[in-house]
Order: structure tokens, then C-alpha cells, then sequence
């Protein structure tokens, strides 16, 4: 039940201020309007970071359902426990999508860009080439689940030359949580997105806000 609990507190901090940063740089009269893309890569990836360190010591702190099909299938998770995690990562992002926009309803209500509203809860591509747009999440992600796996493999390391159990949270000891973070805010900033399954799939249309 930790588990489930903390994969749905984690993943609602997650959207809430992940996208609150989104809003705050996208919806017009907020102050952080135009701030720009670096603001948000360096803001996504310190969230991540914060999110993990919050909920490491109640479950794997996975917070995205590529990192826990990922953990699941390279022995790092109980394979049992995905559906549910990954229902719990859903669910938390939608309460974290429906309070975040609660929040900025005011800013949502004068701004008439569609295109701004939509960027609150996905990343549409500046050029529209499928081939090209494809290829960027792909490689974006799959960077970020290496990294991250990378990551655990050297704690796996540490853990058993001293002797140690690493079955806990492996994503949040020590300094992996910046770490992490700062592996999100780098393929941001190269790749653009945050590389997160169903953040756009299926936090967009519950956060589907109308412009006025």
C-alpha cells in the first residue's frame, strides 16, 4: 500500500508544480511570463529531484511510468506491483493537473492563445515532422531511463562491495534525486519534453482548460 500511496503523492507534486511552472511562464499576467525554456527545463528538473527526496522513503519514488516498467524489467521492482504504480501515477496526475489548473484559473481565464493553454500540459513540436517528433521522444526517453538505470547500477555497485541491502528507494539515496534532475533538465534542454509516458497522454485532456 506504500507503495501505491507514495507513487500518487509523488506523481501529484510532480504535475502540480511541474506544471504550475508551465503556467506561470505560458499564461499571460502571471509573474514569471516569458521567462523562457531554460526556467522550465531547470524548474522541471528540481522538481523531480524534490519529489523523489519527498516520497524515497515510502516507495521507489519512480514518479513516471517508463521508470517503473524500466525498474520492473531490469529486476530493480516487484513486476506485481506495476499496474497498481502505474494506476497510482495516473491518478495523482490528474488530481495534480485539475489543482494546478484550480490554481491558475484566473491566468487560464485571460489568455486567449490556445497554443499557450495547451502548452501548460504538453509539449507540441515547433516544426511538425512525425519522423523527426517521434525520434526526439524516443531518444529522449530512452536517454533518460539509461540514465536513470545508470544511476541505480552504480549504487547496486556501492551497496554491495560495502555490504548492504539496496533494495530500498534506489532513486533517492543520496544525491540521485539532483542528480535525476538534473538528467531531466539536460534532455530538456537538448531534446525538449520531460520524457514522461502519459503526462501528455493523459494528463492533457483532463487539463483540456478552456481559454475563457
Amino acid at each position: 500500500m506504500n507503495e501505491i500511496v507514495g507513487e500518487f503523492v509523488g506523481t501529484a507534486m510532480l504535475i502540480t508544480l511541474g506544471h504550475s511552472i508551465n503556467a506561470n511562464m505560458d499564461l499571460e499576467k502571471t509573474k514569471g511570463e516569458g521567462t523562457g525554456w531554460l526556467m522550465m527545463c531547470f524548474g522541471w528538473g528540481f522538481t523531480v529531484a524534490l519529489c523523489i527526496y519527498m516520497v524515497g522513503r515510502v516507495c521507489k519514488a519512480h514518479i513516471n511510468p517508463a521508470v517503473t516498467i524500466a525498474m520492473a524489467a531490469t529486476g530493480h521492482f516487484d513486476s506485481g506491483l506495476v499496474v497498481g504504480c502505474i494506476l497510482a501515477q495516473i491518478a495523482g496526475a490528474i488530481f495534480g493537473a485539475i489543482l494546478m489548473s484550480i490554481i491558475y484559473w484566473p491566468h487560464f481565464a485571460v489568455t486567449d492563445d490556445p497554443e499557450k493553454v495547451l502548452a501548460v500540459f504538453a509539449t507540441s513540436p515547433a516544426i511538425k515532422k512525425p519522423f523527426s517528433n517521434f525520434l526526439a521522444e524516443a531518444v529522449g526517453t530512452a536517454v533518460l531511463v539509461f540514465g536513470i538505470l545508470s544511476i541505480v547500477a552504480n549504487v547496486d555497485s556501492v551497496a554491495a562491495e560495502a555490504g548492504e541491502d539496496a533494495a530500498r528507494s534506489l532513486l533517492s539515496v543520496g544525491i540521485n534525486p539532483l542528480l535525476i534532475g538534473l538528467l531531466v533538465a539536460v534532455i530538456g534542454l537538448g531534446l525538449g519534453d520531460r520524457k514522461t509516458p502519459c503526462r501528455e497522454r493523459v494528463y492533457t485532456p483532463v487539463g483540456a482548460v478552456p481559454s475563457n
